[in-house]
């Protein structure tokens, strides 16, 4: 005779350990996300395109697109939340 209750959630015997995978690719999924979100918001951000040169700016990630601040002048790609800083440069060329 079978001592096993097939409606108790504590027996685990019959295989159903619980798999992680699908949670893990849904966390990674949102973040992802996020970050194509950023990096949507950063491309149609309106810029000034009239910083002079001489003006020292520094730099923010938004998502997967690096801008320059204030400016919001497109730099290069990067990985990261949005925040301005960093070592300060001449605005209107890249480092």
């Amino acid at each position: 005779m079978d001592s096993r209750d097939p409606d108790d959630p504590r027996d685990d015997s019959d295989g159903g350990g619980g798999d992680a995978t699908p949670l893990i690719i849904g966390v990674l999924s949102v973040i992802a996300g996020i970050f194509i979100v950023l990096s949507i918001v950063a491309v149609f951000t309106p810029r000034d395109t009239t910083t002079p040169l001489t003006a020292s700016c520094t730099e923010s990630c938004w998502g997967f697109i690096k801008l320059e601040c204030p400016a919001n002048r497109i730099m290069s790609a990067c990985f990261g939340f949005p925040g301005c800083g960093g070592t300060p440069h001449v605005c209107g060329k890249d480092k």
